[in-house]
């Protein structure tokens, strides 16, 4: 039987692989806004426009930063990301590995050595400071993941070259 630890860890991976997933295809959407722009700048009516207007083509480098900013910013996380499930499957020590033994087949503690017995008496609590920890680091990723708006940037860059393409056709 599977501990509670355990399940909530196992939880915990399932979520930190979707995220892992959502994390790359947000990153997907950016590169290909990115790519849109630079598509949209070699236009020859697009290229008029910019050189009539610098404003315009300050707003284009801008969406390209910013687009720029979101990516690193997505690479950060997804560094994260894999960072949280190395820790989260971090393979036990010999130590451990006999604890959870003496535990799973509860096992008395009398006969065990006194630093395996206090090992044993804390295994629960030290596993679930644990999974604590690990919840936390995805919650916060995850709230990372949110604050970036990417997804607002994403729709906004595309609405701003769709404006851009409209003007460079009027002229």
């Amino acid at each position: 039987m599977m501990a509670f630890s355990e399940r909530v860890i196992h939880a915990l991976t399932r979520r930190v692989k979707r995220l892992a997933e959502n994390i790359e295809h947000l990153k997907e959407q950016v590169e290909d806004v990115k790519v849109r722009i630079g598509k949209v700048k070699r236009l020859d009516k697009v290229k008029a426009v910019l050189a009539k207007n610098e404003e315009v083509g300050r707003k284009l480098d801008l969406l390209t930063d910013n687009m720029d900013v979101k990516s690193m910013g997505l690479v950060e996380l997804e560094e994260e990301v894999k960072t949280l499930l190395r820790e989260v499957h971090e393979p036990p020590s010999l130590v451990d590995l006999a604890v959870r033994r003496v535990v799973e087949e509860r096992l008395g503690v009398g006969e065990l050595p006194t630093t395996l017995k206090v090992k044993v008496e804390g295994l629960q609590e030290e596993r679930m400071e644990q999974v604590g920890k690990a919840l936390t680091k995805f919650y916060t990723i995850l709230f990372k993941t949110v604050e970036m708006n990417v997804m607002e940037a994403v729709e906004a860059s595309l609405d701003k070259i769709d404006q851009l393409i409209d003007l460079a056709e009027l002229e």
